[in-house]
């Protein structure tokens, strides 16, 4: 069985810093606090991890790179809405490359089976009785 198992306080415990606790939840989990050293260890870890991230700084980004970033939409932007030729050239030549894919394997498959039909008549024409007559 897990650790977090163990104590039915866990899913209290970020509540509890959080200052999010009833008056008498709060009075409930500081007294189980005074005796479970599972909970204890929980909150020093969770105190520590909420140490770090208060201490992570937010850097502002310059303003010249948001323009720059703002420009290069822009330009994608434009460039993807060219008006009816720019939006349909590309759909028609996938529409164009499937069509003639579908059509080079039908025609392909039916020169392939084509010869593959006569060695197969041939093959066809001995019996099985031919096959054995043979052997003795």
């Amino acid at each position: 069985m897990s650790d977090k198992k163990k104590c039915g306080y866990i899913q209290k415990i970020n509540a509890y810093i959080d200052g999010e606790l009833s008056k008498k939840d709060l009075e409930e989990i500081k007294e189980h606090l005074k005796n479970c050293r599972f909970c204890q260890n929980e909150i020093r870890k969770l105190n520590s991890i909420n140490q770090f991230l208060s201490s992570y700084k937010n850097n502002e980004v310059p303003e010249y790179l948001n323009q720059r970033i703002l420009a290069s939409v822009r330009e994608i932007s434009f460039e993807k809405n060219r008006g009816f030729l720019g939006k349909y050239v590309f759909k028609f030549s996938i529409a164009a490359s499937v069509l003639f894919s579908f059509y080079s394997g039908i025609l392909l498959s039916d020169i392939a089976f084509s010869s593959q039909q006569n060695s197969e008549l041939e093959f066809g024409q001995e019996t099985l009785y031919s096959y054995f007559e043979g052997v003795e």
